[in-house]
């Protein structure tokens, strides 16, 4: 009998110490990332950063844990922290072209929806009146940057779709996640000859 009231007694100690280990998942919701990585790391956790879309949280601020909060798990547990990166899609307030005629043209038009970014990729919707007595054939190719000179430019998405272009770009190839001035580049072919055309963008977000 002592010997089962003995093993009960350690059953009952090797608990008590398994309990004692445990760690509750702190509140870092709303916290900025910086925080939020201090806070789980001051708990003997391991934080692993998440980025997700947001419509309703600001960028760089948490919007959850898992496991969540309050839940009790050892040390050195990764808990992965959802960080907001803002809203799915952007559209731009107020934005501005600005071009060099197409050769063969004087009074050509350059009319664009506001540019817009969807989910990282930063979206330009023309649709351009080109009066032209030449033939005009567009390349599906061309570069943006930052830099009237172009330099460190990237390459971009173009679709002709006959009545407007759509030029794609992912944000981050360009180093800066809200443009406010950019230059582009598109080439064609000008009555046989190679060309290309010269746009200038000024957005306000």
């Amino acid at each position: 009998m002592k010997i089962i009231k003995g093993i009960i007694l350690i059953f009952s100690v090797l608990f008590l110490v398994g309990c004692t280990n445990l760690i509750e998942i702190p509140d870092v919701t709303g916290a900025d990332i910086d925080t939020a990585k201090t806070v789980i790391t001051d708990n003997r956790l391991i934080p692993i950063v998440s980025e997700e879309y947001s419509n309703s949280i600001d960028e760089g601020t948490v919007i959850r844990t898992y496991p969540v909060k309050g839940e009790e798990v050892e040390q050195n547990t990764q808990v992965k922290i959802y960080v907001s990166k803002g809203p799915s899609m952007i559209i731009s307030k107020e934005s501005v072209f600005s071009w060099f005629h197409v050769q063969g043209s004087n009074s050509d038009k350059w009319n664009f929806y506001a540019p817009k970014i969807d989910k990282g990729i930063l979206v330009l919707e023309l649709l351009p009146e080109i009066n032209s007595n030449y033939s005009i054939i567009w390349k599906d190719y061309g570069e943006i940057s930052l830099k009237e000179t172009l330099e460190d430019s990237v390459p971009i998405e173009f679709t002709d779709l006959e009545y407007k272009f759509v030029i794609k770009v992912p944000i981050d190839d360009l180093g800066n996640d809200r443009p406010t001035k950019l230059y582009l580049q598109l080439h064609y072919t000008w009555n046989d000859n190679n060309a290309v055309l010269n746009l200038e963008l000024n957005i306000n977000w």
